[in-house]
């Protein structure tokens, strides 16, 4: 008999990946070093990387699968989440590295710890999901404070702006701080994307 894809695990590692990048996109920009970006970039090519490679082989597996431990809607929506994830830090830094910013606003430290914070809630959640029966109250409560912390990353974000402009930077520096911030909006979007993955898990498996 074939044995069963080991989907968790396999969801692990994405997530080991994702808060990889969460937390070097918030290194990157909280002791910002431009000419320290081609090697944080690789290290996040590379997270992004496996986490399509894990994905790939879970849809695979999920596909083949008799009678995979959760809806097979679910666990692709929860590995293609974590793939979003990592991918959009990793499409962030490519962004900042490309406007070849000079400095990077004391908000977007800020910011990116937010972010951070939030990939952290969400992997603690897609860790529950071995245990969903007993553990879909704990996944939902961690999905509400993803929920809070993403209010909290909009007023961040429009903090930001107002430092930028407070600053009267020339156009260019706008225009680049400006692209790079919506690229950190994607990181947030990504992320809530996974959590939404995740509640709707916990509905559809009870």
């Amino acid at each position: 008999m074939k044995a069963q894809t080991d989907y968790f695990g396999r969801l692990a590692r994405q997530g080991t990946r994702a808060l990889e990048a969460a937390r070097a996109l918030e290194n990157v920009l909280t002791n910002y070093d431009f000419f320290a970006l081609p090697e944080q970039l690789e290290r996040l090519r590379a997270a992004r990387k496996e986490s399509t490679e894990l994905r790939q082989a879970l849809t695979e597996a999920v596909v083949e699968d008799f009678l995979p431990p959760l809806d097979r809607a679910d666990l692709l929506a929860v590995s293609a989440g974590l793939e979003a994830v990592t991918s959009a830090a990793e499409n962030a830094l490519r962004q900042i590295f490309a406007l070849q910013m000079a400095h990077a606003p004391s908000a977007f430290g800020a910011l990116t710890r937010k972010l951070a914070e939030r990939t952290t809630l969400a992997v603690e959640a897609a860790a529950l999901l071995p245990k969903l029966k007993k553990g879909s109250d704990d996944i939902l409560r961690l999905t509400q404070r993803i929920g809070t912390l993403a209010r909290e990353c909009d007023d961040l974000y429009a903090e930001a702006l107002r430092e930028l402009f407070s600053h009267k930077a020339d156009s260019r520096e706008l225009l680049a701080c400006d692209r790079a911030l919506q690229s950190l909006l994607a990181c947030g979007t990504a992320c809530d994307g996974l959590s939404d993955a995740l509640a709707l898990a916990v509905a559809r498996n009870q």
